[in-house]
């Protein structure tokens, strides 16, 4: 699990002996915290879903500078660009993101595979750049959603993109 009272990390489980993080989910954080360093504290837990084994070494510490991968990010986007979401598929939450060329009206509306309308996000001006909405997978009455596929519907002016997302429990 990881830690830091700079950017939100999610805790991250695997099967496996190494791990590799994508730099989009430090990016992402980054933005969302508004900072660009960070002190990542994380301990290794060991579980046969019995038993779970902490680190006796750890906490590890790794500080991550994204000065240079955010270059990238204080430039307004050229184009209006929908990315798919990610995780995907996804089981608690997944995070959608957006590039806006200059400043819009910007609505987002997730629905069902029927066309029903799951959750609808607040119709409001943005200014532009790179946006991002991380998803709970709750409804508009708060409730979590069933196993499934969904869509997201962002317009943002005179642009409309969808993306297809998997919600698995």
């Amino acid at each position: 699990s990881f830690l830091s009272d700079e950017i939100a990390i999610d805790t991250i489980e695997t099967m496996d002996t190494s791990l590799q993080i994508p730099y989009l989910n430090f990016i992402d954080a980054f933005i969302l915290s508004g900072t660009q360093e960070a002190t990542l504290l994380w301990n290794i837990n060991v579980t046969d879903h019995y038993d779970t084994v902490s680190s006796s070494n750890g906490p590890f510490e790794l500080f991550i500078s994204g000065n240079d991968i955010l270059i990238v990010n204080n430039n307004t986007p050229e184009r209006f660009h929908l990315y798919q979401n990610y995780p995907n598929p996804f089981n608690s939450t997944t995070t959608l993101r957006y590039d806006l060329p200059s400043e819009l009206l910007v609505t987002g509306v997730i629905f069902n595979m029927a066309g029903k309308e799951v959750l609808k996000l607040d119709e409001k001006t943005q200014p532009g750049g790179t946006k991002l909405y991380k998803w709970d997978g709750k409804n508009n009455s708060g409730k979590q959603v069933p196993s499934g596929i969904y869509f997201f519907k962002v317009k943002a002016g005179k642009y409309i993109a969808i993306t297809k997302m998997m919600h698995l429990k």
